[in-house]
This record gives structure tokens, C-alpha cells and sequence, in this order.
């Protein structure tokens, strides 16, 4: 018995299409990838303007930027807080990302603040974001990069 009309898909050309989508499927998974590391980079730098806006207001209010209470001071410098609950609270913000770390260290009289946004880059290293602040401006700044 012969077939007039093949309408069947062969085994090698099922193989050949699985293939071909095995290949476009890992060029997708990586750019998505890539693409939420941009997000989250972008994120952390935001979240640290958003501390940095909400010190601002603090300073503005009290006269001097916000000391952490819980720390023992250290050459002049607060020792700083790494806890975003407490950074939170002192500031009335909220900082909810739990893939990002915080560094925060202030001089004891509120005249200097030191901040620290931390992000892990899976497979790449630390995206950072640190700037030193005083009561007038920003100094040493550091760039956003990859470490």
C-alpha cells in the first residue's frame, strides 16, 4: 500500500524543529536575564535616591541627618546600620527589596552621612551605589558600576 499525500511529519524533521527551539528558547532565557539585572540595578539606585530624598527631609526637619541609636560610635563615625526594617522606620519609607543591601553610617553629630545600595548580579558580581553626603552637598561620589 502507498501513500499518495504525505501528511505526516517525519522523525527527523520533529528533531530538527525541537532543536531549533532549544537554541531560540536559551538565546531567550539569557536576555531575560540580562534584563531583569538592568531592572533590579536601575531599582537599587533608585532606592537609594528614595533613602537619600527622605534623609534630606529629616535633616531638614531636625537639624541634623538621622543617627541610628543602636550602634556605639566609632573614631567620630557611627558604626551604621545595615537593617533596612530600621532604616525604614527612622526614615517613613519602605524598602522592601530582599535581593538588596544597605549600608548606612553617619557622623555622630548628623553633620555627614555615608550610604551604601548593594545589589547581587547573579553570575556577574555586586552592583553598588555609594555616595558620601554632607549638610550642603554630595561628595566622594561613586559611580553606579559593576564590581
Amino acid at each position: 500500500m502507498t501513500m499518495k499525500n504525505k501528511e505526516a511529519f517525519t522523525l527527523v524533521e520533529v528533531i530538527i524543529v525541537l532543536v531549533l527551539l532549544g537554541i531560540v528558547a536559551g538565546f531567550a532565557v539569557n536576555g531575560y536575564q540580562k534584563s531583569v539585572d538592568r531592572q533590579n540595578t536601575k531599582r537599587m539606585a533608585m532606592e537609594h535616591i528614595t533613602i537619600t530624598m527622605a534623609n534630606k527631609m529629616y535633616q531638614a526637619r531636625r537639624g541634623a541627618y538621622w543617627v541610628p541609636t543602636t550602634t556605639a560610635p566609632v573614631g567620630g563615625w557611627d558604626k551604621g546600620t545595615t537593617d533596612k526594617n530600621v532604616i525604614s522606620a527612622a526614615l517613613g519609607i519602605n524598602l522592601n527589596q530582599s535581593n538588596m543591601t544597605y549600608e548606612y553610617s553617619v557622623m555622630n553629630d548628623g553633620s555627614r552621612y555615608f550610604l551604601c545600595t548593594r545589589y547581587q548580579v547573579p553570575n556577574s558580581g555586586i552592583a553598588s551605589y555609594c555616595r558620601s553626603y554632607d549638610k550642603n552637598q554630595a561628595v566622594d561620589d561613586v559611580p553606579l558600576k559593576n564590581f
